[in-house]
């Protein structure tokens, strides 16, 4: 008979086997798969940069296309352009006024958008959504979402309050009696009124997983979680730190390392550097060849003259909440300086975590020539360092064009208890409830203790969380050659150059001493040797 008969009457055989067994035991019939349009391009128009910048670093989770402008700076031309895309959000400044072209636009708009604010009742005079406004309420004390209840951390005194007739809800607001839509669809409109985009709060971090469905974006259910040793220094103390970092690799735990390259006590006019720190260095390499990822945490990790390395912000003042004079040359003379000094040792740096998170959006804009990936919590502006936002995913680009590394735990800290091991694993419980594709990411500083440690990677383990290698999920790319740069331009009161030259004169002396001391020793035992010769041939 014929190979190819044969053939064909065993497959035929195979498939008609297999689909007797698939009957016998109730396999359901295959459903036709509706494909969704896709959202590629996303406008965001508002009337507040904040909200808008906020809103456009979560929709850098999609990698979607992102086009975004202020209202007072809107032309025709750009309504046009906006029009044009897949998806539009518009984030309201609550007062009640909509610019005639931007209600308009919403208004005769046939692809889907999204109204973000308060004021949703003026389009409702226009279009006709059986969507009731019912007034500003006292707030209520919970939020449901996807069928579970949570306490609404976010609450003002008062709200605006709709309630739909159809449609979807998506989140709601309540007082265990009543209700008000929080997140809602109606037609091709979506709707998000009392919007929390800051993600330090429930409704937050609803609103942020909420985009999945109002992009029609479905991410695979995936638990991540990340470690960060924070505030790693020349002074710190090689065996705690040994200790801890003992722990990670025999546990095969990928982590991050947060360092900075200087430390400075300005009361006793102490500097050490990462120079003077030849055993430190070895152990950041080791980490980097073990499952660790080198962070950049700064250089002095301080700005003004009475702050100690590590209580300071070395990017922002502080004390009177405002950028640094001179910020471009500040920092850009800072990032060569840290780039000069991680060529030179060896140090892998791989990302950029500002110090207490206070980096402005302009510091952020240039970060990227530098490290494209930034670690932490970000502001949102150049005004306010105490506007910043939380992510509860990777952000793959951001408003200022960077891959953001969440950090939305917090750390441990044993003697606060709003800060110690159970909050955390509290916080990480939170996530995994309400978000679909969380990174739950906690620092830990080591002097702290292994045990506390082990608690909150075992809590987050028993969870279902994954430990991340950010060498597996941040952008590849090489520091750039950068010009040269002294040490003396990170503006120390003290020239921190002459340290260093004076411990290299210092160790140079060490070196010829202890030439000079063995030349000593070996000459005294040869001629004592000679002696004893000498005299046992006498005798």
């Amino acid at each position: 008979m014929n190979k190819h008969l044969i053939l064909a009457i065993l497959f035929s055989f195979l498939f008609l086997t297999r689909f007797a067994f698939a009957e016998t035991f109730g396999t359901p019939p295959r459903k036709r798969v509706v494909m969704q349009p896709s959202i590629d391009s996303v406008a965001v128009v508002s009337e507040k940069k904040n909200q808008l910048v906020m809103l456009v670093n979560l929709l850098g989770h999609f990698r979607v296309d992102v086009k975004h402008c202020l209202v007072n700076s809107i032309g025709n031309g750009d309504v046009e352009e906006i029009s044009k895309s897949d998806f539009v959000f518009f984030i309201s400044d609550n007062d009640g006024k909509i610019p005639s072209n931007i209600l308009n636009l919403m208004v005769h708009r046939k692809k889907g958008f999204c109204f973000v604010g308060n004021d949703l009742y003026v389009l409702l005079r226009r279009v006709r959504y059986p969507i009731s406004y019912n007034g500003e309420i006292s707030s209520y004390s919970y939020i449901n979402y996807r069928g579970r209840r949570y306490f609404n951390d976010g609450r003002s005194a008062f709200f605006s309050s709709y309630s739909m007739n159809g449609g979807k809800v998506l989140s709601y607001f309540t007082d265990g009696t009543n209700r008000a839509v929080y997140i809602g669809k109606m037609g091709n409109m979506w709707f998000v009124t009392n919007p929390a985009l800051y993600g330090y709060s429930i409704p937050g971090l609803i609103f942020a997983d909420a985009l999945h469905d109002i992009l029609k974006r479905e991410h695979t259910r995936v638990l991540g979680a990340l470690i960060r040793l924070e505030d790693i220094n020349p002074s710190y103390d090689d065996k705690v730190l040994e200790k801890t970092l003992s722990y990670l690799y025999r546990n095969h735990l990928p982590f991050a390392m947060i360092f900075y390259l200087v430390y400075v006590d300005f009361a006793d006019k102490e500097v050490i550097t990462i120079s003077q720190r030849p055993d430190l260095v070895r152990i950041l390499k080791k980490a980097d060849r073990r499952g660790g990822t080198l962070i950049l945490h700064g250089v002095t990790h301080q700005y003004r003259k009475v702050e100690i390395s590590g209580e300071g912000s070395e990017f922002w003042d502080m004390e009177r909440n405002a950028m640094i004079p001179n910020f471009k040359k500040y920092f850009d003379e800072r990032m060569r300086y840290a780039i000069m000094v991680s060529k030179k040792y060896g140090i892998p740096f791989r990302a950029f975590e500002a110090p207490h998170y206070n980096l402005p959006l302009v510091g952020q804009e240039m970060l990227k020539k530098y490290f494209p990936v930034y670690v932490g919590q970000a502001m949102v502006n150049n005004d306010n360092y105490r506007v910043t936002q939380q992510f509860p995913y990777f952000i793959y680009r951001s408003y200022a064009g960077l891959f953001i590394v969440p950090e939305n735990l917090g750390y441990v800290a044993i003697h606060e208890e709003e800060k110690g091991v159970g909050s955390i694993l509290s916080r990480a419980r939170l996530l995994k409830e309400i978000v679909r594709d969380p990174v739950a990411a906690f620092f830990f500083h080591p002097f702290v203790g292994v045990k506390y440690l082990r608690e909150v990677v075992e809590g987050l383990e028993n969870m279902g969380y994954n430990f991340v290698d950010l060498k597996n999920v941040i952008p590849l790319y090489e520091m750039p050659d950068v010009k040269a740069v002294s040490i003396k331009n990170i503006g120390l009161p003290f020239d921190i150059s002459k340290v260093e030259k004076k411990k290299g004169k210092l160790d140079l002396r060490i070196l010829v001493l202890g030439i000079f001391l063995t030349v000593v020793v070996l000459s005294v035992a040869y001629i004592f040797r000679l002696y004893r010769n000498r005299r046992n041939r006498w005798e």
